[in-house]
């Protein structure tokens, strides 16, 4: 006889029905829930690859920026060294030669533009007449000056100034004379010179003013006495008479060269 299987009712068939769905709900649950974990897993397996790479890169960069600052700190010292063992001439001294070079070239242009015959041009029409400090052809030859210096493009401006200059008397110029025995005068100076050179000079000096030997810083006055010779009249011309035991010049006519000291007793 064929085997009957259990009835089953309605309500048992509905039952089964709704078991068999929720095993399929928790099997879908339970997949969906495996494939989130997975994609969680590779991502962040992915992220650490990213992380790496960026831990990578700098590491790079920060390698060859250490490198590079090696070989300039390498190639710094290397340079000072060598300064040190082969020192340059300072910059003064190259400066000092160079312009030196430079003086030297403006000098010969400048000497190239000399003209001696100008000069010679210039120095007579200065010296054609006595031009005595303070006189009225002193200033005619400054207003000349300025003419000339104005011509060539400069801007002149004179002025005006008094000075305590003593004149000598034109007519009646300082003497200097030696008693002799006897009671005789013998006249060493009549303090006047005597024209000479070439004729163009001689011609400079017909002025009497000209002849006139005097001393405009000199004290007016005659002085009598013997006679001792100084030299220059410098310090040490004075120091020497001392040492010499002749230290009576204070008391007598000290003769002088006028020459660089200037001076005159």
């Amino acid at each position: 006889m064929p085997m009957v299987g259990p009835q089953l009712s309605i309500d048992d068939i509905l039952v089964k029905e709704q078991l068999m769905n929720d095993d399929v709900s928790s099997n879908g649950q339970s997949s969906l829930r495996t494939s989130r974990s997975s994609l969680i897993k590779r991502k962040k397996r992915h992220d650490g690859r990213y992380q790496c790479l960026h831990i990578a890169f700098a590491a790079s960069l920060f390698g060859i920026f250490a490198t590079v600052s090696l070989w300039l700190a390498l190639a710094w010292l290397a340079i000072k060294q060598k300064s040190c063992e082969n020192p340059q001439p300072s910059t003064e001294f190259v400066t000092l030669r160079e312009d030196t070079q430079r003086l030297d070239r403006i000098s010969e242009e400048l000497a190239a533009q000399f003209s001696s015959m100008r000069i010679k041009k210039n120095m007579r029409w200065m010296a054609e007449t006595s031009h005595i400090a303070g006189t009225v052809e002193n200033a005619a030859l400054i207003r000349r000056l300025s003419e000339e210096y104005e011509r060539l493009g400069f801007s002149v401006k004179t002025y005006n100034y008094s000075v305590l200059l003593n004149y000598p008397d034109f007519e009646n110029p300082n003497t200097v004379e030696v008693e002799k025995e006897g009671g005789l005068w013998w006249r060493l100076s009549r303090g006047r010179g005597h024209p000479s050179g070439p004729q163009q000079a001689v011609n400079e000096q017909l002025d009497g003013r000209s002849e006139v030997w005097w001393n405009a810083y000199s004290a007016d006055g005659s002085v009598e006495g013997r006679i001792v010779y100084c030299n220059f009249g410098t310090v040490e011309d004075f120091q020497t008479l001392e040492e010499v035991g002749d230290s009576m010049y204070v008391t007598r006519a000290s003769v002088v060269h006028f020459g660089p000291c200037q001076l005159c007793l």
